[in-house]
């Protein structure tokens, strides 16, 4: 028996952000219990909304990676159906099926406009919030975002993604990345709110760091389009633009290379809510726009992958005068977790991460002040 798998897009499962510049490569992979089993043959189909918009023909052709459709044109943020059928040397047929969404086009971002905050202390690590009202049932919600040098998005209080350091660096006067999330089953008919919060990352290296002149792209921005579809079939965008507000973050100075100051005080729990107060609340502005062109970015999320307990706690003196090592037991990138003792407000913490002790003194050392409430 024939049977077709694993048909990708751009070498992508169900890619939620075509390009429509330039045409889709479509690949799959045949199974059969026949010996000798080729493809001779197969056809390429795609519908919107049940509807044909492309049809290849049957194509006497044994390719199967990166077959390429010149004659499909596609629309910007519009979602597709693809189906391939494939026929092979024993006169068996097999068909699948996979979805598809192409990404936005330049003029796609209907108004949205990169805002900071309108007073941002150099290096610290901004919030941006929007709250707004649903009304009425909604059939799909997708935002499309991208926060400079680095951010995170939440809803209702919820991290919207499980990435982490996104968006990737590029070199920000060629190419930008932005991402897509389906919000559909997130947001709530009442009250909601969407926030963003921003990190210098490679765009926006302070100089408070560094010794020499500053790799500085520009201050930390975001953009951002909600596009909201209703079960009525109506539609509303909420887009980035001056009526966001702003808020100072914990985090008062972050840097790839040299850590960050988290101050506890400063928390806002409340911060991605509907509910949460306009207490320490600003305004935003305008930010100069990235020279790069805003790009879709399929490319899978760094995420958390393990856990590491520590293997062991020591004191670097081999006294208890309140310096420990912890040893997790191998090299690699990522955050760590400290419970804090009870200590008065305004009490400071230094961590250093190193792969070892006598790296402590590199350039590369990262290391974080932690002020607890």
């Amino acid at each position: 028996m024939l049977t077709l798998q694993n048909i990708r897009i751009n070498r992508l499962q169900n890619p939620r952000l075509v390009w429509v510049t330039e045409p889709p490569r479509f690949s799959w992979q045949l199974s059969s219990a026949e010996q000798g089993c080729l493809q001779t043959a197969y056809r390429v189909e795609v519908y919107q909304n049940s509807a044909s918009v492309f049809d290849s023909g049957k194509v006497e052709s044994d390719k199967s990676v990166d077959v390429l459709c010149p004659a499909l044109q596609l629309t910007p943020h519009t979602d597709y159906t693809a189906t391939v059928t494939v026929w092979d040397n024993h006169g068996a047929c097999a068909k699948g099926e996979t979805a598809f969404s192409t990404a936005l086009g330049k003029e796609g971002w209907l108004g949205a406009e990169w805002i900071t905050p309108k007073r941002q202390m150099e290096g610290a690590s901004p919030y941006l919030r929007r709250k707004f009202e649903v009304k009425k049932p909604i059939a799909k919600a997708t935002l499309f975002a991208s926060g400079l040098g680095l951010s995170e998005y939440y809803l209702n209080g919820e991290a919207i993604s499980e990435g982490r350091i996104d968006p990737i660096a590029t070199n920000y006067e060629k190419t930008v990345f932005y991402r897509f999330f389906d919000l559909t089953d997130r947001i709530r008919i009442g009250g909601n709110a969407l926030a963003v919060w921003l990190g210098d990352g490679f765009w926006g290296q302070n100089r408070l760091w560094l010794d020499h002149a500053e790799p500085r792209y520009g201050e930390v921005c975001c953009i951002a389009r909600l596009h909201i579809l209703y079960a009525d079939g109506t539609e509303e965008n909420i887009v980035s633009a001056p009526d966001w507000e702003a808020k100072p973050s914990p985090i008062t100075l972050n840097n790839l290379y040299a850590g960050e100051l988290y101050d506890a005080r400063m928390e806002d729990r409340d911060f991605a809510l509907f509910s949460g107060d306009e207490d320490g609340w600003g305004k935003t502005k305008l930010a100069t726009p990235p020279k790069g062109e805003l790009v879709g970015c399929d490319l899978p999320a760094v995420k958390v992958i393990k856990t590491l307990p520590a293997r062991s706690v020591s004191p670097v003196s081999g006294k208890h005068d309140g310096a420990f090592i912890f040893d997790f037991g191998e090299n690699f990138a990522g955050v760590f977790t400290a419970k804090i003792p009870p200590s008065p407000a305004g009490a400071t913490y230094v961590f250093r991460m190193a792969e070892t002790l006598q790296d402590s003194h590199l350039d590369y050392r990262t290391t974080g002040s932690y002020a607890t409430e």
